[in-house]
């Protein structure tokens, strides 16, 4: 019986010893097929090589570093000991000025031609300098003497400006009544005294403003280089008109016997001063002429001071160097006996 029981234990040893592909479940060589484990079990050849084909789609190689692709740390430079970080320093912005807001106009809804208190800005007057006023008086020269009326059309003391019609009658045959249309310019802080235009020299300005009364209360006051002065009631205004054309031809330009080539000196005077009475001839003692023509003088200034108050008086001067020189021209308020608006187009 012992042979037996080594028999058995032979073939046991055999059937130990025999490998199954875990795949194919084919009989695996261990000498020749020399089997890689894998995780279910031992493979054939055929079969390994398919298990590691489909492993390598799945689980791409990894890539090994090369010694010369170290990583590169870069070196960074400390600051010395000595190194002070700059330091900021703050100033605080200067404000600028901003432009002044405009509040916007709203739009005009109306006709502009009948609408005269919205879009249109009416004239300033300044006491009988307004639109409509009416001067009568006269225009010496020589012995001669013509009638002669101003009707003031437009005034703007803002801009220094104001313009007007002149009449005057008999100064010519050809021309019985002449109407010539003017603009002034009003002495003040935009023009001076001196011309400089029209042929008139310093000289001639300061030849013809001295004849006015009133030029000595403002003489102290006037500034160089034009001769300006501040714009301040000064109970007169200087003004330099000059003739433009003839009304309503403005196409004629030579008149024999008239020229309005040259301008006029003008000055209104608001509070002209009083002319006393011409003295009559006395008769009887010397000594008391003086004292009857002091006291009859008096009087007449005291009339003339309790009658009301005395209308403007407009004065002037003609002047052109082909011409007569001091052509005076006296004219005379006519007050409004009713009120009137007047509107410069």
């Amino acid at each position: 019986m012992p042979s037996e029981n080594l028999c058995t234990l032979t073939r046991a040893d055999e059937s130990a010893q025999r490998k199954f592909c875990s795949s194919c479940n084919c009989q695996v060589d261990l000498e020749s097929d020399t089997p890689q484990p894998l995780a279910d079990g031992p493979v054939c050849e055929r079969c390994r090589a398919h298990v590691l084909a489909a492993l390598n789609v799945i689980l791409p190689p990894v890539r090994k570093q090369r010694p010369c692709e170290e990583a590169v740390i870069p070196v960074v430079e400390l600051p010395s000991p000595s190194y002070r970080p700059p330091v900021a320093v703050y100033s605080k912005p200067t404000p600028q000025p901003q432009p002044p807001q405009l509040q916007p106009v709203p739009p005009f809804k109306g006709d502009p031609l009948l609408d005269i208190t919205r879009l249109r800005v009416r004239a300033q007057a300044h006491h009988c300098l307004h639109p409509g006023a009416s001067f009568q008086g006269t225009q010496k020269s020589g012995r001669n003497s013509y009638d002669v009326n101003v009707t003031i059309v437009d005034v703007d003391f803002a801009s220094s400006f104001l313009c007007g019609y002149l009449r005057i009658r008999g100064l010519t045959d050809d021309w019985p009544e002449l109407t010539t249309y003017f603009d002034a310019e009003i002495i003040g802080p935009r023009y001076g005294f001196l011309t400089q235009n029209w042929g008139a020299t310093e000289q001639a300005d300061m030849v013809h403003w001295s004849r006015f009364p009133a030029f000595r209360h403002v003489k102290s006051d006037l500034k160089k280089p034009h001769l300006t002065m501040p714009d301040r009631d000064r109970g007169a205004v200087f003004m330099r008109w000059k003739e433009r054309f003839l009304v309503p031809d403005h196409r004629v330009q030579d008149i024999n016997g008239a020229s309005f080539a040259g301008f006029y000196y003008v000055c209104v005077d608001f509070n002209p001063p009083v002319q006393s009475e011409p003295e009559e001839d006395n008769e009887g003692d010397e000594s008391t002429q003086p004292t009857k023509a002091k006291a009859r003088r008096d009087s007449s200034i005291r009339r003339a001071a309790s009658s009301g108050p005395r209308p403007a008086l407009m004065s002037g001067f003609y002047f052109h160097q082909n011409s007569e020189p001091y052509q005076q021209l006296t004219l005379h308020h006519t007050p409004e006996r009713a009120s009137s608006t007047f509107e410069f187009r």
